[in-house]
């Protein structure tokens, strides 16, 4: 009688032992514009790293998404598009990735949204100053927190004179002996920091 023969080992591995070994990494949001200026501008959140085999979920205020026009997902989930963002859409987001064993959340994003500018306006204590005698006081309005004002004549900036008052951040430009020279046009701007706004001009009339 010959030698037994003895079958080689086998190793017996199942999917979800394979799997176990593959956890998900933990995501983190990635975002085009974390200053979106409130209800006019659109936001395109991703959860990153793109990974393969993994669903994507999200989630606002601790919530799932809710269905919403403002609130659109990509084939995969993975990227979210906020059109015209609000204090309602503003966040946290947090964003999941998930396989059949394990999940990973990622640290909350929340927006910080700007708010509109104001549509400025020139006022003037006096609209028909006599040349040579009279001081102009041109003010951009409104009065504004957060933001910088910038003067335009003949629509050249304005922007280091003596003219121009510091109080208020060049909110006030004053025109002393004022001539024919001076009869503009004028335009304020108004300016935060991803944006500006001007002003209809103003013209005096200086006989």
């Amino acid at each position: 009688m010959g030698p037994l023969s003895v079958p080689p080992c086998t190793l017996h591995i199942t999917w979800k032992e394979l799997l176990l070994t593959v956890e998900t990494p933990k995501p983190s949001i990635n975002s085009s514009n974390l200053n979106p200026r409130e209800g006019t501008e659109t936001v395109i959140l991703s959860c990153d790293p793109d990974t393969q085999d993994v669903s994507y979920l999200w989630w606002i205020n601790g919530q799932s998404l809710p269905v919403s026009r403002k609130l659109q997902l990509s084939e995969n989930n993975r990227t979210l598009v906020l059109s015209g963002v609000t204090k309602d859409t503003a966040g946290p987001y947090e964003c999941e990735m998930k396989n059949p064993v394990s999940s990973s959340r990622s640290d909350p994003v929340t927006l910080n949204l700007l708010s509109e500018l104001p549509e400025p306006y020139i006022t003037n204590n006096n609209f028909n100053p006599m040349e040579n005698k009279n001081v102009v006081a041109l003010t951009c309005e409104p009065k504004t927190q957060g933001y910088t004002y910038v003067w335009r004549v003949n629509g050249q900036s304005l922007l280091v004179s003596p003219r121009l008052k510091q109080p208020g951040k060049n909110r006030i430009l004053i025109l002393t002996s004022v001539t024919r020279n001076d009869t503009g046009p004028y335009e304020c701007e108004i300016r935060d920091r991803v944006g500006s706004i001007c002003s209809d001009p103003v013209t005096l009339d200086v006989p």
